[in-house]
Order: C-alpha cells, then structure tokens, then sequence
C-alpha cells in the first residue's frame, strides 16, 4: 500500500493501518548521520518544497496538511520504519461532528505524521507554538494550515486564546489537535498532561478522543532541539482511544485520556511515570 488513498480507505473502513511489509528495504537504514539526512533533507525537506509549491500557486487547501503528512510518513516507511496506525474508528464521524483530539508529545514527528490519520475521517487544525511559525518555509507551511498559536510564555493568555479560537474552528466543522504536555518528553508523566484539551471539548460540547503516540523513531537533537538522531529501526506507533463523552465530570474526562496514553506506553514498552498515573493533574 503505497497510495494515500488507499491509505485513508484503511483508516476509514477499518480504523488501522499498519506498513505493508513488502513497502520498505530489506533491511531498515541504521541509525546514523546517513538516516538523520536522508530524513530531514530527503524526505522532511521534499515535504517541505511541496507544501511551498501549493502555497505560491495558491492551491494550499482543506487536506493539504494531511496529505503532507501521509508523505512524510510514507518517506519514514521507505526508510524501513514500521508505522501503524489503531483505534481511529473511534474518529469516524468527525467531519460531521468535530472533536478535540488529545496526545503524549514524545518527538516532532507525531506533530508532523499524526494528521495523516486525522485527515483520514475529516479536517483538523493543530495547536502550535508561535515559534514554529518563524523556522524558514516550513513556517509558512504551518501558518497556511491556520494554525491556533500558543506562546508558551502566558499560560493564562494561552488558555483564553485556545479556549476562544479552538471552539470557534470546531464550530467551522474543524476537529482540533492539541499536545497537552507542553514540550516533549521523552518519559510519559500524567500530571504534566494539563487539562486544556479536556476544558476545550467541555466548553465546546464536543466528542474527546485520547491518542497514545511512540515516536522515539526521532530524538531531541543537542543542537537543534528539532533535530535529532533518526534510528529508522524503531516503530512509530499512533494508538486512538475511545470517543469520550465531554458531558462527564472533568476528572473523569482526564483520568480516561491518560489512562488509555499509560497504558499504550507500557505495552510498548516506553518509560512511564508510574507514581504519577495513579493522580494525573485535573486543574
């Protein structure tokens, strides 16, 4: 299954999808200097130069971002990488009834691949940092999507701005994806998945869907945080939980979506902070 058509049809008819194992090489690339610029400038960089090109013939729509980010994932499965999606029936309907849509942030990639699978069931816009927006072309990538941009140095300016312009594009028919951590860590801690996503979905009436995301496929880079050591030998995993009803209590809303992130993770085997899952932050 080469085609991101195909590809939707899996996530629409079946809610998963997982590499063909005829896809990739024989052998997945090590990981190394040679995989980190085969992705970055091969595979992000190709990404990028279409996202460009859509832009400057103005022809950058709804799906864009999604089909960006089928490509770039598609690339990362080229290179070897199994990646699988599960669970995503939990978003059908979407395009219909929009929902908030929850996520660990373990690396860039589940910013830049998850989409794929949103898209897959209806349109969606991302919650960002305003910073991103200035990296050169890939900002006017991310500003093209009309993205909700944080600052991350307000939270109170922060929570009013998402609050205000998530329920608006959700009221446009828009779902919306947002990272509650903040930053990535490469080490689930519950209690530093704020509850923003789940006041965004009460304060809109809509459905709240968790997803769980292994993405250690990429790491932090000591330079450059963005970019990091690639090792095309670690799975990238995306793992929806069920559609939550947004009328139940608060507490129980945020027990639920960190529950299902712990435990994909440790069936994943990927560092949880236990002590903490018992208690995740309601405020």
């Amino acid at each position: 299954m080469s085609d991101i058509h195909d590809f939707y049809r899996s996530i629409r008819e079946t809610g998963a999808y997982a590499t063909p194992p005829a896809l990739g090489p024989r052998r997945p690339m090590r990981g190394g200097l040679a995989a980190a610029l085969r992705f970055y400038v091969g595979a992000l960089g190709g990404v990028v130069a279409q996202g460009t090109r859509t832009i400057r013939r103005n022809t950058f729509g709804v799906n864009t971002l999604g089909e960006l980010a089928w490509r770039l994932m598609h690339a990362a499965e080229c290179m070897g990488t199994e990646v699988s999606f599960e669970g995503f029936a939990a978003m059908r309907g979407i395009d219909q009834q929009p929902a908030v849509i929850v996520a660990n942030h373990m690396s860039l990639v589940e910013t830049m691949m998850l989409p794929a699978g949103v898209f897959g069931n209806g349109p969606m816009v991302i919650v960002a940092k305003r910073s991103l927006t200035r990296y050169p072309w890939f900002g006017r990538i991310l500003e093209a999507s009309r993205p909700i941009l944080v600052n991350r140095r307000n939270p109170r300016q922060d929570l009013a701005d998402v609050l205000e312009q998530g329920a608006q594009r959700l009221r446009e028919g828009c779902s919306v994806l947002l990272f509650p951590q903040g930053t990535r860590l490469p080490v689930f801690d519950p209690q530093r998945f704020n509850s923003l996503g789940v006041k965004l979905a009460k304060r809109a009436g809509v459905p709240l869907i968790p997803v769980a995301c292994k993405t250690d496929f990429a790491k932090p880079g000591r330079v450059l945080r963005d970019f990091g050591p690639i090792d095309p030998s670690r799975p990238i995993r995306f793992a929806a939980g069920p559609r939550l009803d947004s009328s139940l209590p608060q507490r129980d809303l945020q027990e639920a979506c960190t529950r299902h992130i712990v435990a994909c993770l440790t069936h994943w085997n990927m560092p949880v902070v236990s002590a903490a899952a018992a208690a995740p932050e309601t405020a």
